[in-house]
């Protein structure tokens, strides 16, 4: 009951809107216009945060009974809030050359982010390709922006 109280809390929270979500969208076109130290500023209070949310869900999970929820379960999860292992310098170079793109200038931060971790994490090309033709077609909708 606990961990099902927490995680409707945490997606709750995912799909309320925050500051970063407040603004203009957060895409190729916004990240082109910082200059370098503001994007090594967003990325980590980016990823600071995210690693700060996933240590407390890790220990949250950590506190309920192990055999309720299988640790294969808990990894989806938690997994998207790992970004360890991973520098800001390689996140700012892999996002600058990832909207240097023209097909991926819509592309909303919070996804091209996780695509560079991926890929800078040795994920499959092949896998990163279907990923990537997936976020474009989704960044071409009407309402893109509004999600």
């Amino acid at each position: 009951m606990r961990f099902g109280t927490l995680l409707l809390a945490a997606l709750l929270l995912a799909s309320s809107t925050t500051g970063i979500d407040s603004g203009p969208a957060k895409n190729g076109y916004w990240w082109a216009e910082l200059n370098e130290p503001a994007k090594l500023w967003f990325l980590q209070g980016y990823t600071e945060g995210l690693r700060r949310a996933n240590g407390l869900l890790r220990q949250s999970v950590n506190f309920d009974d192990k055999k309720t929820l299988a640790a294969v379960r808990r990894e989806p999860v938690t997994s998207y809030l790992d970004f360890s292992g991973v520098s800001y310098g390689q996140f700012r170079q892999g996002l600058d050359e990832f909207y240097t793109d023209y097909r991926n200038k819509r592309i909303n931060i919070n996804v091209a982010i996780l695509y560079i971790r991926d890929q800078i994490r040795g994920e499959s090309q092949s896998e990163l390709d279907k990923r990537l033709e997936g976020m474009r077609k989704g960044a071409v909708e009407p309402d893109y922006d509004d999600r």
